[in-house]
């Protein structure tokens, strides 16, 4: 008998699983495409890039609501079932408000952790797209820095010299304000390769790189020596961090070894490292939303507390995207550890969880 409730319920949440998971698809699809369309529409962007924007985007909306699809769908399956009068044929039968969340439990558990190790490779793949696609179409503009273990490449053009080129530096300091050790390659408007400059320092200031003890090398003169040159750049310094590759783009497997080459090169990796320990953290999640959707659910019995159920749920949602906002507030602000920020959310959450359950019983005592 226990087995076959335990399969029902399995099935049960599962089937709301997909309901509520079709729901969020449809209004986030949705969403998404008519603010593609708003972005495109001063730009004349074709209507099937517009689409293959969102199509792009779609896994990565629906990977960041994944945890709020589950608290819906613990809410929607069991108020179903209350409604049918089979939660309390349930526990006629001996179980318990616990043993009943055991199966909903170990299901959203397992979805959560195959989307983590499964679906975020894919969704970082297709993220990456989106991006390309963007920058594109939408901000029409190159990617103009990228990270390698070679160091740091950046594509910037001179127009007093009426040359592009392509800065290199293994070593950087002030994430990209200053490049120790860079060589700079430069190319005519026809793509021809003219000449590289090698120094020891390039500090970057608003349109100009101050170049210090740095050696010319024209491709067709001989080569000059300066201890200081003003070289003309198209780089804004706050736009080096933004067109590195975006966390979203890299998959679970390649974030550690990412956040490792950054830091090493200079750079901040407190973006990269919130998205790893999200991943990470995402099943632990999972979990406290489904303790905290059993806590509200289990003080139902009728169906006229259904609509006040549904208004504390909402409620509910806010308070933990408040509390995720803010722990990433402060984690940006370098103020709490990014580890410390995604792990602290779950705890609160599960003891919002134990306050909704024992507060109204010293209540009522």
């Amino acid at each position: 008998m226990f087995s076959k409730i335990n399969l029902y319920l399995y099935k049960n949440y599962l089937i709301g699983f997909f309901i509520v998971l079709l729901i969020f698809s449809l209004l986030t699809f949705t969403g998404d495409l008519i603010e593609n369309f708003r972005k495109g529409a001063t730009k004349d962007v074709p209507t099937s890039i517009i689409f293959q924007l969102s199509l792009y985007n779609f896994p990565s909306l629906i990977y960041e609501t994944v945890p709020i699809i589950i608290f819906f769908s613990y809410i929607f399956s069991t108020l179903k079932m209350i409604r049918t009068s089979e939660y309390t044929i349930f526990k006629s039968s001996g179980m318990t408000s616990n043993s009943l969340l055991i199966s909903p439990s170990i299901l959203f558990l397992t979805i959560s952790i195959l989307f983590v190790l499964a679906i975020n490779p894919l969704v970082a793949i297709f993220h990456s797209k989106y991006d390309d696609l963007n920058y594109s179409y939408i901000k029409q503009t190159d990617k103009f820095a990228s990270i390698s273990k070679n160091g740091v490449w950046l594509k910037q053009d001179n127009n007093k010299k009426n040359v592009s080129s392509i800065l290199n530096s293994k070593t950087i300091e002030k994430e990209g304000k200053i490049l120790n050790n860079f060589m700079i390659l430069e190319y005519n408007q026809q793509g021809s390769f003219t000449g590289r400059l090698n120094g020891k320092k390039a500090e970057l200031e608003n349109g100009y790189w101050i170049l210090h003890n740095v050696t010319e090398y024209p491709r067709y003169s001989d080569s000059k020596f300066h201890k200081e040159l003003v070289y003309e750049t198209s780089i804004k310094y706050q736009d080096i961090s933004n067109s590195l590759i975006s966390p979203e783009n890299i998959s679970i497997y390649q974030l550690s070894e990412f956040i490792t080459l950054i830091e090493k090169l200079g750079y901040s990796a407190i973006d990269h490292k919130l998205q790893y320990y999200s991943l990470l953290t995402l099943p632990i999640l999972v979990l406290s939303l489904v303790f905290l959707a059993n806590s509200l659910t289990v003080k139902i019995n009728h169906n006229d507390k259904i609509v006040g159920l549904l208004i504390v749920s909402i409620c509910t949602i806010f308070i933990y995207y408040f509390l995720s906002n803010l722990f990433n507030a402060l984690s940006m602000s370098s103020q709490l550890n990014p580890l410390i920020s995604k792990i602290s959310v779950p705890i609160l959450l599960s003891f919002l969880s134990i306050l909704i359950i024992i507060l109204p019983r010293k209540f009522s005592g």
